[in-house]
């Protein structure tokens, strides 16, 4: 533990190069064993597996290279996610979530799909249990982080590839309980959370009566108030709500109330990812949609911002192509 703690402090002062060399020469492989060893026996060890995952951290945001061999040879993440899997809900530590919340996004930048399997999702799935509704909301946060990724092939209307396994396994019935029911803290977060996470596996497909409304209400919120949440949320909402516009079984509650508001503003938004997620419910809309839908999004689409991102050379190819997409559907149906 104090050649860990020493390493802590060390390494901020340390190069990418001596980073490098350390975890090459030998500090990587030491990590490793603490995570392969720490297993036998959990309530000792979590103080040393967060120390190490410390430096772990501290080495893979100076080169995300050394992350890469580690997927390759399955070793830092498996080990940990295996660490996890033998924690009990009751010895959840929240520091966890802290290390996850930066290994994550750096295995999505290298393989966006990497974490979206069974092996990585079923330890994190026990700590829904935990009993403290913060912990479960910041466990929330790493599953949809993991969720969020699509494997696209092309199909139209693609569903979601893990949600077969959510729902065998009774954990897309555990979330729809946890939103219906538990009550959070701060309830706007904790609820917003489970709508964003049961919206992602209802992809392409129609979400059931008995919480429908519910859910695209909490999603629609989130959107409309973005001021109010982190960026992450109205980010997310938007996106969820494109993959449930695939489905028109979904189109009477996505157009109800002030949806052209909501839509305006999501295309209207400055951060690009939120852009993008508008324009791709606008046309989910008009392609799945009925005439009524395609009145609701003409309403609704900013025409003229949606004209100008088709033409802003600083944005990425998507983003154009889906804003030109956008522009020639509304142009023929007008």
């Amino acid at each position: 533990m104090k050649k860990f703690e020493k390493l802590k402090k060390e390494i901020i002062g340390k190069s990418k190069n001596e980073i490098t060399r350390l975890a090459r020469d030998g500090l990587m492989e030491e990590i490793c064993t603490i995570l392969r060893e720490a297993k036998s026996n959990v309530e000792d060890n979590g103080g040393l597996v967060l120390t190490v995952c410390d430096v772990a951290e501290a080495i893979f945001r100076l080169n995300v290279e050394l992350m890469k061999q580690e997927l390759s040879e399955n070793r830092f993440i498996d080990l940990l996610f295996q660490f996890f899997e033998v924690i009990l809900p009751s010895q959840f530590m929240h520091q966890y979530c802290d290390h996850l919340s930066v290994f994550i996004p750096l295995v999505k930048i290298l393989d966006k799909l990497y974490l979206k399997k069974e092996k990585y999702l079923n330890p994190l799935i026990r700590f829904l249990d935990c009993k403290d509704d913060i912990e479960i909301s910041r466990i929330l946060f790493q599953l949809i982080a993991i969720l969020s990724p699509v494997n696209e092939t092309g199909q139209i209307q693609q569903k979601d590839e893990i949600r077969s396994f959510m729902e065998n396994n009774g954990t897309l019935d555990h979330l729809i309980q946890i939103f219906l029911h538990y009550q959070f803290t701060n309830n706007i977060i904790g609820k917003g959370l489970c709508a964003i996470a049961i919206g992602f596996l209802h992809k392409a497909m129609q979400i059931p009566d008995e919480f429908r409304g519910a859910v695209i209400e909490k999603l629609k919120q989130t959107t409309e108030n973005k001021e109010k949440f982190p960026l992450f949320f109205p980010q997310q909402s938007a996106n969820v709500l494109s993959r449930l516009a695939e489905n028109c079984g979904n189109h009477t509650n996505i157009i109800s109330g002030n949806f052209a508001y909501i839509l305006n503003k999501c295309i209207s938004d400055t951060d690009q990812q939120t852009q993008k997620h508008g324009l791709t419910l606008a046309l989910n809309l008009l392609m799945f949609g009925s005439e009524d839908v395609e009145q609701k999004v003409k309403e609704g689409v900013p025409i003229e911002r949606v004209r100008n991102l088709v033409t802003d050379l600083d944005l990425d190819d998507e983003i154009q192509l889906t804003a030109s997409l956008l522009d020639q559907w509304i142009t023929i149906i007008s």
